[in-house]
């Protein structure tokens, strides 16, 4: 089974923030890289881990606990009686829990069961859908779109297409990993799974299958996959349904929503440098919407409502 790639971390800032912050967490998760060590190295006064010592509990204004946390932990955050914010992610088991999940009021459910030891004040959504079905269970709450990985590269258009590809799981693929296969033989062209650098494809794709493609993946997985092509300017095919990235790129044109219209779409996108190169025009005015720095502003107004809230 192929897995993403780690990802390289970012160099820690000297900028200092008006709050002290302490992100907390699984460190394994691949969440964590984004939502936990990226963005925690943007400010100076800003830090994360797997365990709170005594002195983080002391002196941090906030606590962001991201995706799963462990139950000591949670007891010590707990007891300094600090603000506790849940930055969910997808913190759901993929499939088990999608296929209990057929609409908002089980997931409601789900997640309702799940937050119950953890009781923060306030919660991240990773989209504007999921905020909508899940709000009720906070007092207060936020929806802050993932960042496109820093250090990626916006790349030119290259006259003829060689690589398609698709980052993630490729058990997330299911039914679609060989249809992509022969999409690609038939082009003459090669499918990477998780292509060392993003840069090197010509066209990327965005799709899940079967059991991995439910109510919770397709209303609350977050546009993390969509940032990162935006920051490269990559042309790329999306599978309809996903809100996250509905709500942050509108644009049609890039959307299939069955195996016919892939097909038919991919293989114009293959064989039209205009197309693609207009794409991947659009696609770049869209990223810095979604820059680390841009979204970095976002978390710390939401931190300080919080702390508005809670004094």
């Amino acid at each position: 089974m192929k897995t993403a790639r780690k990802i390289s971390p970012v160099p820690k800032s000297q900028q200092k923030s008006k709050y002290k912050v302490f992100f907390v967490g699984a460190p394994n998760q691949g969440a964590w890289q984004i939502r936990a060590q990226q963005i925690s190295a943007c400010r100076a006064n800003w830090h994360c881990g797997s365990r709170v010592n005594w002195w983080m509990a002391k002196t941090c204004d906030i606590f962001v606990i991201v995706k799963k946390i462990r139950p000591k932990c949670l007891a010590r955050i707990k007891a300094t009686g600090k603000p506790i914010i849940y930055d969910i992610v997808d913190a759901w088991e993929q499939p088990s829990d999608s296929l209990k999940v057929t609409d908002a009021a089980s997931a409601l459910f789900l997640f309702k069961e799940k937050w119950q030891s953890i009781a923060p004040d306030a919660a991240i959504f990773a989209d504007k859908k999921m905020e909508e079905d899940l709000h009720t269970l906070v007092d207060l709450s936020t929806t802050i779109y993932h960042h496109s990985y820093p250090l990626l590269q916006s790349q030119p258009v290259r006259g003829t297409v060689k690589k398609i590809g698709y980052q993630g799981r490729d058990i997330f693929l299911a039914d679609w990993q060989p249809i992509l296969e022969e999409i690609a033989k038939e082009n003459r062209v090669e499918f990477i799974i998780n292509p060392e650098k993003l840069e090197d494809l010509d066209i990327g794709i965005i799709t899940r299958g079967r059991e991995y493609n439910g109510y919770l993946e397709q209303h609350y997985k977050s546009n993390v996959k969509l940032a990162n092509m935006m920051a490269v300017g990559l042309p790329c095919m999306i599978q309809s349904g996903s809100a996250a990235y509905h709500e942050t790129w509108n644009d049609e044109t890039s959307y299939f929503s069955s195996e016919s219209e892939l097909r038919e779409k991919i293989t114009q996108l293959i064989h039209s440098e205009s197309l693609r190169r207009n794409l991947s025009d659009r696609l770049q005015n869209q990223a810095p919407n979604f820059a680390l720095e841009t979204i970095i502003s976002k978390y710390e107004a939401f931190f300080g409502r919080v702390l508005g809230r809670k004094s």
